[in-house]
């Protein structure tokens, strides 16, 4: 009985000899072995490994990125002479439930004078039942002052940037409402905030503490 290749039809006369000749002739020269269909059958694709190692890469970026530090909200600084715990006591006039002061503020900028109702209308103040702003510290239709009232828990809860915040007002030491910076006034000019009250200069506007008859003049040039 004769074997005939499959590939090109030689006969042989054992299958042996046949198979032996379509390995070296017909396989490239390297006969086929079990161990060689095994790695062909588990052959890995090219990009499995690149993937990998970007997964790696990514993990480790992840695990031994340093940790970005939350900016901390610093409390303001105790006034020289005062405890430590000046911004955060029971504010000293206890719990007189029949407090109410007044806070004048005026207004100039960039050189031009405003009353507090034209601050409030530029800005679009909301009133509501002729109230804007929370109780402790708020102002009324057509009066040009803060009302503090309650009383306040804090020193901090009636604070000069408290005030404004209350109003959807943008207020800071870097400048009021648009007027910011060095360059608000667009004068070619160097512009900052500076307030007094009762004419003497405030050194940090946003902490001060509003009290009753204060006259503060927020001046932005």
């Amino acid at each position: 009985m004769s074997h005939k290749c499959d590939s090109c039809e030689k006969e042989f006369d054992t299958y042996e000899s046949m198979k032996q000749h379509s390995e070296a002739a017909h396989s490239g020269g390297q006969p086929a072995t079990q161990g060689s269909q095994s790695r062909a059958a588990i052959k890995i694709p090219w990009y499995v490994p690149v993937l990998v190692v970007i997964i790696i890469a990514i993990a480790a970026f992840v695990i031994l990125k340093p940790s970005t530090p939350q900016q901390a909200t610093t409390a303001p600084s105790v006034p020289e002479g005062q405890p430590a715990n000046y911004w955060t006591e029971s504010f000293p006039f206890g719990t007189n439930p029949n407090l109410h002061w007044h806070a004048y503020p005026s207004f100039k900028l960039c050189g031009e004078d405003k009353t507090f109702l034209q601050i409030l209308n530029m800005v679009g103040v909301k009133f509501v039942n002729g109230m804007a702003g929370p109780h402790v510290m708020h102002v009324h239709e057509g009066e040009p002052w803060f009302h503090i009232e309650s009383p306040p828990p804090t020193r901090k809860a009636i604070t000069l940037a408290n005030a404004f915040k209350g109003l959807n007002i943008k207020f800071s030491n870097n400048g009021i409402l648009n007027y910011q910076g060095t360059s608000g006034c667009n004068n070619n000019q160097t512009n900052s905030l500076k307030v007094s009250v009762d004419g003497k200069p405030v050194e940090d506007p946003e902490n001060l503490v509003l009290q009753d008859k204060q006259k503060i003049l927020i001046d932005y040039s």
